[in-house]
């Protein structure tokens, strides 16, 4: 089940499978804030200041929605929840913590967490 889908539900055990994401702006056509014109988005070495803020807002919306979206899932859990990820690759966006890494450090140390890794793959 989607997180989205998730939303009023409650569950013994929730796995989240892939918290090793960024959110990313995907829409190509963004919407200025201040009179809801249309423009294109270009690549960052392209934009102008005006298209670049639009972009910056965009991001920033994604971002909002995304930590709306993990609150969702980590209330979804009554007795168990395990979240699985890893840190592979290069990251997009240093300034944006995965799920993963958000979790892990909100968990680090507390007492009745338990890390469970697996065979061959280190932290």
């Amino acid at each position: 089940m989607t997180v989205h889908g998730a939303k009023g539900l409650e569950a013994p055990v929730v796995i989240l499978p892939d918290t090793g994401y960024q959110p990313q702006l995907r829409d190509r056509l963004l919407w200025r804030e201040a009179d809801g014109l249309p423009l294109w988005r270009a690549s960052r070495e392209r934009r102008d200041p005006v298209s670049d803020a639009a972009a910056v807002a965009a991001q920033r919306r994604v971002e909002e929605e995304d930590r709306r979206l993990l609150y969702v899932a980590l209330t979804r859990a009554r007795d168990r929840l395990l979240v699985c990820g890893w840190k592979a690759g290069k990251r997009t966006n240093a300034r944006v913590p995965t799920w993963y890494e958000l979790v892990e450090g909100a968990l680090r140390g507390l007492e009745g967490v338990e890390r469970v890794g697996v065979a061959g793959v280190g932290y």
